[in-house]
């Protein structure tokens, strides 16, 4: 139902300095600004697609920024600031319109805060399209919401102003739509909101703090992710072994590392700290101490099949 694509640079664990190992990092969420003429709705109307186009010049709707300090908070893997008290000191500083693609400003704002690290986001697409189509095998037609975003979620260090995470969020999210009861496109742009928040949430968590296995009883594994992990009930995540470190040669800065994979698990249960999956392949005697990849999952290759015979499912009669 919905298809979510994250494109996050592997920076290993350069969040945390010596200032944030004293105690957890502490963030401020600003609210997510809008490219202008960002596309807001579209609606098909037979084979044609007409898009509106506004010019935004305000930050988008909040909820967007309030659900990222929910998800981020919920992790218990950092000291979130609160919005209203972020809200309070930005308007009495005047900072109410800042630019936030000004690495300098946002450092100051983060020294203002108090904050060790400031994370924001530009929207650089949004469209919400409505089209009708017939289901098949029937004459029955259904209407269909269709939402893409695309966000440039980055994260600046507010002690030196460098930006030490730059995520791409690409969002894709269908439903169809009740006939008697339509949800309105305001609605259904609040609920691509969540689940933009969801994939921002789990890409900053996964950059600072890859996932990794708490505990092992039988065939479940416990993971430290949950509710603002990308994980879905039904998922099959790969199990690795961490190796060594990789160093780009030219910086010296550490960019991911290597690792071995030890087993699958799919995932039965989400909570709001932690994940439960049950062992699909693999020994559960080698799963401690691991880091857990949801991998995307290779398209299959179509099998031989047998010549359909008339009468098969595929294969009406022939009279």
């Amino acid at each position: 139902m919905k298809c979510i694509r994250l494109c996050c640079a592997i920076l290993g664990f350069c969040l945390l300095s010596a200032k944030a190992l004293a105690g957890l990092p502490t963030l401020a969420v600003i609210d997510f600004k809008k490219t202008p003429d960002t596309s807001i709705a579209a609606q098909s109307q037979g084979g044609l697609t007409i898009v509106s186009s506004k010019h935004h010049k305000k930050p988008v709707n909040p909820i967007l920024a309030q659900e990222v300090t929910r998800y981020l908070t919920n992790s218990h893997k950092f000291d979130v600031l609160d919005r209203t008290h972020i809200e309070l000191i930005l308007k009495e500083q005047k900072f109410s319109r800042m630019d936030t693609s000004n690495t300098l400003t946002l450092e100051k704002t983060g020294q203002l805060l108090g904050a060790d690290y400031l994370v924001t986001g530009l929207i650089e697409s949004a469209e919400i399209t409505t089209k009708k189509q017939i289901i098949p095998y029937t004459e029955t037609e259904q209407t269909l919401r269709i939402g893409d975003m695309q966000i440039n979620v980055t994260v600046v260090n507010s002690t030196n102003g460098k930006i030490v995470a730059s995520v791409p969020v690409i969002i894709h999210k269908q439903m169809v739509l009740d006939e008697k009861e339509p949800l309105s496109e305001k609605a259904f742009e609040l609920k691509l909101m969540v689940v933009a928040a969801k994939s921002i949430s789990s890409s900053i968590i996964n950059t600072i703090f890859p996932p990794r296995v708490m505990q092992i009883d039988g065939d479940l594994v416990y993971i430290n992710r949950g509710e603002a992990s990308n994980f879905d009930i039904g998922d099959v995540l790969t199990i690795y072994q961490k190796g060594n470190t990789l160093t780009d040669p030219d910086t010296g800065r550490a960019v991911g590392f290597t690792k071995k994979p030890l087993g699958t698990v799919a995932v039965t249960s989400l909570n709001t700290q932690y994940t439960i999956a049950n062992i699909i392949t693999g020994d559960a005697k080698t799963f401690h101490d691991t880091i857990v990849i949801k991998e995307s999952q290779p398209e299959t290759q179509p099998s031989k099949q047998q010549p359909l015979t008339s009468g098969s499912s595929d294969k009406p009669f022939t009279w």
